[in-house]
């Protein structure tokens, strides 16, 4: 198969984590979900891992516990 037509898996809450089989995150637990290799246009935002109803344009503190939000990339459709 090749590379740009491979599906890659990633969890919605570490977008750093992107395997080539489905299963679950090794950090969260979550399942993974499938991105293709050669997706479309993504953006970052910055969530927070306690508060996921916190979500920013840029990097910070969660205005609630604090913390460091975590960045995660969505499609832009």
């Amino acid at each position: 198969m090749d590379c740009s037509q491979a599906t890659l898996f990633t969890c919605p809450m570490h977008p750093e984590i992107q395997l080539t089989e489905p299963g679950a995150c090794p950090k969260c637990g979550m399942a993974l979900e499938s991105i293709s290799a050669s997706s479309s246009v993504t953006r970052s935002e910055f969530v927070c891992s306690m508060h996921p109803e916190i979500v920013r344009n840029e990097s910070g503190d969660c205005p609630i516990y604090g913390m460091a939000l975590e960045p995660r990339e969505v499609a832009v459709e």
